[in-house]
């Protein structure tokens, strides 16, 4: 267990690592793209620079997913460390149970009421995160705050009350990605996948992802592909 926690913390600083170079080397870029008057020599070096920050976003995707797995296989260490037994009517007879292996993450009990920096909206506590954030600082941040990066609830009146809760024309992040499986998206802390209702009409429409958009945002409008080094305000939950 410390070891996976260990391993946790260190890939946790190598997202904010990497997530700290691909955000200085794009402003890099959009600062040289600005300045026409280096002509081609410009445009060699904005070619080199994106080149790079592609490298790193498919680096900060690749420790993205080690990163969900470890933190799930630690969950299921300590859900199967508590000693399980099944009597089988004999008080001198116990038998130790077969768990079957999981990397889901265990929801917390429901509860009646939220923690007082949660919001109850419908049945559900969620947390609402002004800073801007890239993917993975989302990620740290919604574990620090004792909650996960939101996973969209199914397509009914739950998700009804949570997009009318959300701030017109504002973007945030949720857990969906299609790290694991290029193409599949699923939401990260869960493995529930994202439904085809989930996502906004225009992003429906188009099952491609282009330009390394491997991470989920949510408006008003449903999910849209972006960049997971995009900064965004983002939403927090508590597993019911």
């Amino acid at each position: 267990m410390e070891r996976l926690s260990t391993e946790t913390r260190r890939i946790e600083a190598k997202l904010n690592r990497h997530a700290f170079n691909v955000d200085f080397l794009r402003r890099r870029m959009e600062g040289l793209e600005q300045n026409s008057e280096s002509g081609q020599t410009v445009e060699v070096q904005v070619a080199a620079v994106r080149a790079i920050v592609n490298r790193l976003d498919d680096r900060l995707t690749d420790a993205l997913a080690r990163l969900g797995l470890v933190e799930n296989t630690t969950k299921t260490l300590e859900k199967r460390s508590a000693p399980y037994y099944e009597d089988f009517h004999d008080p001198f007879i116990m038998a130790a149970a077969v768990r079957p292996p999981t990397l889901t993450v265990y929801p917390s009990p429901k509860q009646e009421s939220c923690r007082l920096d949660y919001e109850k909206v419908g049945l559900g506590c969620y947390w609402f995160g002004g800073d801007e954030l890239t993917y993975p600082e989302a990620v740290a941040a919604c574990v620090n705050h004792g909650g996960q990066l939101l996973t969209l609830p199914a397509p009914g009146t739950q998700l009804d009350l949570l997009i009318a809760r959300l701030h017109q024309e504002t973007v945030y992040w949720t857990s969906g990605t299609d790290t694991f499986s290029k193409g599949n998206w699923a939401f990260l802390m869960t493995a529930q996948p994202v439904m085809p209702l989930h996502w906004a009409q225009e992003e429906h429409a188009s099952s491609s992802t282009q330009n390394n958009q491997h991470c989920a945002s949510i408006s008003s409008s449903g999910l849209s592909k972006r960049r997971c080094t995009h900064r965004l305000p983002y939403i927090c939950h508590i597993l019911q």
